[in-house]
């Protein structure tokens, strides 16, 4: 309430403020320190993408076919026979581990130790 000005008197004229520069005047050369700075960043960006580039590597010297054997692999389907073991072992699997479970939950309690 105290800054305002009743409508009877005019307001008085401040004394005009200095607008603060962007630049403090200990540092007069600061666009020339932005530039300085904009290019030793792209000189290090520029070192840092080079050294993360792989170095070429020699291509290898074609040997003769007789010194390097060609070895090919073939896809091929199961046998019967394999097919059969197989199938053996998964039934094995399944049936096996619950009839194990049983053995030791119904007669591993059974068995007593007795020390003469």
């Amino acid at each position: 309430m105290e800054n305002e000005v009743p409508m009877s008197q005019l307001p008085m004229p401040q004394p005009e403020q200095e607008v603060p520069s962007a630049v403090p005047p200990a540092y007069p050369d600061v666009e020339a320190m932005k530039v300085k700075a904009r290019e030793l960043a792209i000189q290090q960006f520029l070192a840092s993408k080079a050294a993360a580039m792989p170095a070429p590597q020699p291509i290898p010297q074609q040997q003769s076919p007789m010194e390097q054997p060609r070895i090919i692999y073939l896809r091929r389907n199961l046998t019967v026979a394999e097919l059969i073991v197989v199938f053996a072992i998964s039934c094995g699997i399944v049936y096996g581990i619950p009839n194990i479970v049983k053995f030791a939950v119904d007669k591993l309690p059974q068995i007593e130790v007795k020390v003469k």
